[in-house]
């Protein structure tokens, strides 16, 4: 597995340079072989009709069935999951690292997120290989885990720094207050999440600290703001940027939401997560992304910093189950 992870590490570096194609052997000669090492698993897999397998993810099963219908040989199929792979994992695993870095890092967090996760898991009364089997609701996220999603937004906000490109569609001036800019029609404009991400004028002075409870607002408080207040929400909401902007967002974005957030909460609710030596983690600096990522990789020696995970008391017996 670890040679695996090597190579989606390597591919995901050297994107760039894979895009341009010019002699991507050359010049990004890891992220090339990379490539072709996931490509030849890949292409394995489909050959070998594991996709046919009964416990294979009913996706992948009918991902693979419409390819085939079309005619798509297998080694195309291998070839062309690679993308699905990397949009997969690129973003959506390290912003979980993240997010469960920074929960479990702050004990009081920690608590706060536990009880309201309380309010969306249910029993069941089944039992499943000797264990009690809980429903978790993914769908009450956004309603009675206000806490919970301040915290992933807040992540996000710091952990993310993709670099959207947008087609000027028609001449058009922007300003600054002070100067007028002209973007000629036909022109692209690269805009870096990061840039609003830590502007302090919109976040404030704590604009590069976590706040996990920077987006937590109530009806009551936002009943009560003044005009200033609703502005500053407002300029802070056009400024959160990591699924791109404009009407056309990531298509991804709410699947990874729940993948993310339904993952977090297994590992915050039924179980410790501690550090090696069974302390609370500190959170190392969030690394900037290369051009073609999206979300700050752990660096090489935050990937090996382990963990001692086990089971909450009272919890040891537990089967999860997601539902909406």
């Amino acid at each position: 597995m670890g040679c695996y992870l090597t190579h989606c590490r390597d591919f995901e570096h050297g994107l760039t340079v894979l895009f341009n194609g010019f002699f991507p052997s050359y010049f990004a000669p890891k992220a090339y072989r990379g490539r072709a090492q996931l490509q030849s698993v890949l292409v394995k897999y489909y050959s070998e009709k594991h996709d046919l397998e009964p416990d294979v993810a009913r996706m992948t099963k009918a991902r693979a069935a419409l390819y085939r219908r079309y005619g798509i040989s297998d080694t195309n199929i291998g070839n062309f999951e690679l993308s699905l792979l990397h949009v997969s994992t690129a973003n959506a695993m390290p912003t979980l690292f993240w997010v469960l870095l920074f929960i479990i890092s702050d004990p009081k967090l920690t608590s706060g997120i536990r009880e309201e996760l309380l309010e969306i898991i249910t029993e069941t009364g089944e039992k499943l290989e000797g264990k009690r089997v809980y429903n978790l609701d993914i769908t009450k996220f956004n309603t009675h885990c206000l806490l919970l999603l301040s915290a992933y937004r807040e992540t996000i906000r710091l952990a993310n720094s993709q670099i959207g490109i947008l087609s000027v569609m028609r001449d058009t001036f922007l300003t600054d207050g002070t100067h007028r800019y002209l973007l000629r029609k036909g022109a692209d404009v690269r805009l870096p999440a990061s840039v609003t991400h830590m502007d302090p004028k919109t976040w404030g002075p704590d604009a590069a600290v976590f706040n996990p409870r920077r987006f937590l607002v109530t009806e009551e408080e936002r009943a009560k703001w003044r005009k200033e207040e609703k502005e500053r929400k407002w300029e802070q909401k056009r400024a959160l940027i990591p699924f791109g902007g404009g009407k056309h967002l990531c298509p991804g974005r709410n699947f990874a939401f729940a993948e993310i957030l339904g993952t977090v909460s297994v590992l915050v609710l039924g179980f410790e997560v501690r550090d090696q030596e069974g302390g609370v983690f500190e959170v190392p600096d969030v690394p900037r992304t290369r051009l073609g990522e999206g979300v700050g990789k752990p660096s090489e020696g935050q990937l090996g910093m382990g963990a001692r995970i086990r089971r909450r008391e009272g919890w040891e017996d537990v089967s999860w189950r997601f539902v909406r």
